[in-house]
């Protein structure tokens, strides 16, 4: 750089008027001649530092070097904004500059030294002669720590999940850290003004990241920003009985969908398909659907390996539970609208309209799949252990009456009815017996010669009056009637019988099925005759005659069907499996647990 510095010195004029004063002639010999300085030289400053050149972000150390061409340095100083670090007598020197101690942003760095002329002069000598040098450079500074960035997201104009943060202005600025749950490393961005991340992949669920923020000499890691979002789930609804349509929500993000369940059952979808039907399985039958939402740029998966992340699930049961024990029974009261059923040890009353729990109470060896059993004319309601009778005087379950009955190890009873006039009807094992409630006496028994081996629970029935019973057999039937205390056999024959039922409401109405046969008769018990013929397929048992709508409720092995006894019309069919079933007040009940309420059909 070239500069110039040049002194004319006072001291100069005042020797020569001495000089002139003293009229001494002076001599060449005693004389040195001083050649003025040259108006221009030339000089190099060089100012370097320990960290990066003139961008102090960091406590940084400046160092100045000066080419002399053999010109001394009388001073040298180094100026930034208000703070000035001077050096005396030397080409070189360092300051130590914290940022912090300055304000943030651009500003001017100034090296000024001062030389000696280098002439020999007194002037020179005495440092009032010489040449001033100044260079500037511009300089940026900023100390400040890494801010810390708080994400927020949104969904772009692509339909993409697009994370969002404030933009980090700092001089010191080095990059942007994103860490999410879905990269296996860190992602860098060194632009500061690029503040969005963007995940083309993501339909819902957990999702989580942070932005950290690097500036130099700090960095700070953020905030971690949590969300979720719902995935879509599967909603059921019943189209009568014979199927089921699956819907789910659409995603908000560009997804297509897989449906599966069971073991072999998977359906896939496009962005736009929100909804299937498929069969109906069956009544009390529980299954589980899996959706799983992926994005449409996802690879495709094998058919059964969805990520757990992605996979929404939900259990579909036609009908509601009650129960969950194994194989529990159901009873009805007609006359306080009561639902009966036990589970392990606990006997347990609901309401019909909804299945609210009324009341429960313990039963010590209460048998597994209980069976309880109610009147048509009173509020009553018994049921059995291994060696006792209970008898209940309403729905609150907290008035008891407990007989003492047959005392043995676990015995399961086939028949178990309490009559409108307080006797309870008992079979097991070939043998059948009334027992009357007030003495807790049996008053009758009889040992059975023909006794079922299939469907037993449908092959025996007795009146609600108590006058007659039957037994129906592969081999025949045979109907007795209860008089005087006896039980004397009216009718038999050999036919092969599926099923026997007497009417609740009705007792001179007797309901049967042949095997193999097509066809349900109703006949008299008094005389056996043929009152009413009912016309469906063979293979169906009778389960029982709904007190309330008079309604017969059939089944075989695949299929429940409720037919109205006066039209013979089939009201409902009801796809199911289970071994048995009940109808009461148009609900149906099902021995693993479940109810179903025909009349929202």
């Amino acid at each position: 750089m070239k500069c110039i510095f040049q002194l004319r010195l006072l001291l100069v004029c005042v020797l020569c008027y001495m000089l002139n004063g003293c009229e001494y002639e002076l001599e060449n010999e005693n004389v040195l001649n001083i050649e003025e300085p040259a108006e221009l030289q030339t000089f190099d400053l060089t100012l370097t530092s320990s960290g990066q050149a003139l961008e102090i972000f960091e406590v940084t150390e400046l160092n100045y070097d000066v080419s002399m061409n053999n010109y001394n340095v009388i001073k040298a100083k180094i100026s930034l904004q208000d703070k000035t670090w001077e050096f005396e007598s030397t080409d070189s020197g360092s300051c130590i500059i914290d940022p912090k101690d300055f304000e943030n942003g651009i500003d001017t760095i100034v090296l000024s030294v001062f030389f000696h002329s280098g002439s020999g002069s007194i002037a020179d000598y005495s440092r009032l002669e010489g040449y001033y040098v100044e260079r500037k450079w511009p300089v940026t500074l900023d100390g400040r720590n890494a801010p810390t960035l708080v994400p927020t997201k949104r969904i772009n104009e692509n339909g993409f999940l697009e994370i969002e943060w404030p933009v980090c202005d700092q001089y010191n600025f080095v990059n942007y850290e994103i860490n999410t749950y879905s990269n296996k490393g860190i992602i860098k961005i060194t632009d500061p003004s690029q503040t969005t991340y963007i995940d083309s992949l993501y339909v819902g669920g957990d999702f989580s990241i942070r932005v950290g923020c690097n500036v130099v000499d700090n960095y700070n890691s953020g905030k971690v920003y949590n969300f979720y979002e719902e995935l879509p789930k599967p909603i059921f609804e019943e189209i009568g009985f014979k199927q089921v349509r699956i819907s789910w929500k659409k995603s908000p993000y560009p997804a297509q969908y897989d449906l599966r369940w069971g073991e072999e059952n998977r359906l896939c979808f496009s962005p736009n398909d929100t909804s299937c039907i498929i069969p109906q399985k069956g009544f009390g039958e529980m299954e589980y659907f899996y959706l799983c939402t992926k994005s449409v740029y996802a690879k495709n998966w094998s058919d059964f390996s969805f990520p757990d992340y992605l996979t929404t699930s939900a259990k579909y049961h036609l009908g509601e539970r009650l129960i969950s024990a194994n194989w529990p029974e159901f009873a009805y009261n007609k006359y306080s609208k009561t639902i009966y059923s036990s589970e392990y040890d606990d006997v347990k009353s609901f309401t019909i309209d909804d299945y609210s729990q009324i009341s429960k109470v313990k039963i010590d060896y209460l048998l597994s799949g209980c069976v309880c059993t109610c009147p048509t004319n009173s509020s009553k309601m018994a049921t059995i252990s291994n060696n006792r009778i209970y008898v209940f005087e309403d729905e609150n379950l907290d008035n008891c009456t407990e007989i003492t009955y047959k005392t043995r190890v676990f015995q399961a009873y086939d028949h178990f009815l309490m009559t409108n006039n307080d006797l309870i009807a008992v079979a097991y094992n070939y043998i059948y017996e009334l027992i009357d409630m007030e003495s807790k006496k049996v008053i009758a028994s009889l040992k059975l010669s023909d006794y079922p081996q299939r469907n037993k629970y449908a092959c025996i029935s007795t009146t609600q009056n108590a006058k007659h019973m039957c037994v129906a057999t592969s081999s025949g039937i045979k109907i007795y009637a209860f008089e005087n205390g006896k039980l004397t056999e009216t009718y038999s024959d050999s036919k092969d019988y599926e099923s026997a039922y007497f009417d609740p409401m009705n007792s001179s109405r007797l309901y049967l099925i042949l095997d193999d046969e097509a066809g349900i008769e109703v006949r008299n018990p008094l005389n056996f005759e043929l009152l009413d013929k009912i016309n469906i397929e063979s293979g169906y048992i009778i389960q029982n005659i709904d007190p309330e709508t008079n309604n017969l409720l059939v089944k075989n092995n695949n299929i429940l069907l409720v037919i109205d006894t006066k039209t013979h019309e089939i009201l409902y069919g009801v796809p199911c499996t289970e071994r048995k079933g009940w109808l009461y007040n148009n609900h149906l009940f099902i021995d693993n647990g479940y109810g179903l309420d025909l009349s929202k059909f």
